[in-house]
Order: structure tokens, then C-alpha cells, then sequence
């Protein structure tokens, strides 16, 4: 079942969230009940999947994952909505031959059965950022974004990001269950990579990606890609294929999925009093994980217990 609701933040203004069952909330409202088909999906072990919550960077590693799949540094000529699990359907990913690089915002518990039972041993790109900056971004983002109607001020949506009621859910619960995938026993391989590291040293973290993916590569090719998929690059790319795609454009028209691309933007939207409950929050609800998160470049935290 599934259904589409509106959701007061604290202050009163609303969002449009597409509701499925148990509470979850889909990626999109419009793609409510695709999130409940997702999961009967099929696709071969030799695709590729990106997971992560949504404002995590996702954009920007599938265009790298893109980029080692072909073998060629060139932008894509579609965008990853394309090959986005909430977004299409058995039938449309059929047609797009294998190898495929799918992506997904939802909980491990979203994603599709054949990954869970380890039938399909598709290897898995976990992208994980820290929950400051995704929160700032998400905010920006949803107040462009169409078809989510919402237009509450910082303050409301701070309290919407902290109760999990946005698109794809709680971050928190997201987290948690992936680490929880990745810690157990699985046939389908799993590997952690964080927005921050890419931020610092991309050229290195490409060259994971790409050893764990099984391709054989050097460093140079993997310096081309860095320079391809700089956030520059990126906006231009994404720009021509707005029409492809017009979810990627705002009420004015502009393109609103890329926007600063940097680590420590919470800094001017936290208040003393919101960062020192986020903190509390966090620890409390990440106890048990071994997950660090950086929240500036020069300044890690541990929340571990």
C-alpha cells in the first residue's frame, strides 16, 4: 500500500512525501509505489550498483563509476536517473545491456530481494557523507525541487532531517542498516566510500573504485577522470541533458542538482544550539557503528561507543 501525504515540519509548512508501507517514505512522491516494486527486480552479476542517501554525492560518483565502466573519460550521454531503481521498471532496464551501473537511495531493507538471499553478486558502491552537509544540501535541494512543494524556512526543515520525514527516510536508519549489511556475510561485495575522502584525494579514491570493480587502469587515466567529474564539469554535463531529464530543473528554470560541492557548509546554517543536539542525536543513534564521519577537512569525529 502506499499513499501520498503531506507532512508538517515544526513550523508548519508541509512536504509532499509518497508514503509505502511501514511508514517508509519513497526517494520521490510520484514514485511511491515503484518503491514497493523495486523490490522484485532482477539484473546480472556482472552490474554494478551505487547506493547512498540522497545530497551524498551520488551524481558525482556515478559519472566516475560511468567513466571506468567505458574505459574512456567522457562524460555520459544520459543521466543516472536512467538507471535509477526507483525510477524505471524490469521491462526498461531489460533493454539497456549489461554491464549496468544502477543506483538507489533507499534503506538496505528497499533494495531489491535478489541482492539480499546473495542470488546475484553484484558488487555494491556504498556512498556515505556527513550528516551536516547532507542535511544543508537536502534542504536546498527539496526547496527547488517541484514536486516536493515545500518552502519552509531552515529552522523547519532541520526538524523534518532529524525525525527521518524526508524523501528515502531517515538518514540515521539508513546508516545503520547499511553498516549492518556491509559488517555481515554477504556474496555480494560492498565497499564503503566517503564524499569527504573523494574531496580530499580523488584521483585515490577512483583507483579503489576501480580495484574493487576488477579493472585494470593507471593512474593517469584515473587523474583524467578527477578532471572530467569536477563539479565545474559536471554542471555543464548535466546541464545539456536537462531535457532529458527536466526533474533536474527548478520552478526558474535552473539546473539545481550540483551546488557548492563542498565539505563544512553546515557551518553557515547550524545554529550552536542545533549542532550541539545533532551531535547528541547522532551519537546516540550511530552507537554500535564503527562509522567516522568528517565534518570539516581538517577535523574528524569518531562516533563509536
Amino acid at each position: 500500500m502506499f499513499s501520498i501525504e503531506r507532512i508538517p515540519d515544526c513550523e508548519g509548512s508541509t512536504i509532499k512525501l509518497g508514503v509505502v508501507e511501514e511508514g517508509y517514505t519513497a526517494p520521490w512522491p510520484v514514485m511511491a509505489e515503484q518503491s514497493i516494486r523495486v523490490l522484485n527486480l532482477k539484473f546480472n552479476s556482472n552490474d554494478i550498483i551505487l547506493a547512498g542517501y540522497a545530497k551524498s554525492g551520488t551524481h558525482w560518483v556515478w559519472e566516475i563509476l560511468s567513466m571506468l565502466l567505458k574505459g574512456r573519460a567522457e562524460p555520459a550521454q544520459s543521466t543516472k536517473e536512467m538507471l535509477m531503481f526507483s525510477f524505471g521498471t524490469q521491462e526498461g532496464f531489460d533493454e539497456i545491456p549489461s554491464p549496468r551501473i544502477f543506483n538507489s537511495h533507499a534503506h538496505y531493507s528497499g533494495m531489491p530481494y535478489v541482492l539480499r538471499p546473495n542470488v546475484c553478486k553484484a558488487k555494491i558502491v556504498y556512498l556515505l557523507r556527513n550528516p551536516k552537509d547532507v542535511c544543508v544540501s537536502f534542504y536546498h535541494h527539496l526547496r527547488c525541487a517541484k514536486d516536493f512543494d515545500y518552502h519552509g524556512s531552515w529552522n523547519g526543515f532541520y526538524s523534518l532531517f532529524i525525525q527521518g520525514k524526508l524523501p528515502g527516510g531517515s538518514w540515521f536508519d539508513h546508516i545503520v542498516g547499511w553498516q549492518e549489511a556491509i559488517e555481515s556475510t554477504t556474496d555480494s561485495p560492498i565497499l564503503p566510500v566517503f564524499y569527504e575522502d573523494l574531496k580530499q584525494n580523488c584521483t585515490y579514491q577512483i583507483k579503489r573504485m576501480s580495484e574493487f570493480l576488477g579493472f585494470n587502469y593507471n593512474n593517469d587515466f584515473f587523474e583524467e577522470i578527477a578532471e572530467k567529474c569536477k563539479l565545474e564539469n559536471m554542471k555543464a554535463n548535466d546541464q545539456k541533458l536537462k531535457k532529458q531529464y527536466p526533474i533536474h530543473t527548478s520552478e526558474d528554470g535552473n539546473n539545481f542538482i550540483f551546488r557548492k560541492g563542498i565539505v563544512g557548509d553546515w557551518k553557515n546554517w547550524f545554529t550552536v544550539s542545533q549542532n550541539e543536539e545533532f551531535d547528541q542525536i547522532t551519537q546516540k543513534r550511530l552507537r554500535g557503528t564503527n562509522v567516522k564521519f568528517q565534518y570539516s577537512i581538517d577535523d574528524k569525529q569518531n562516533f563509536q561507543n
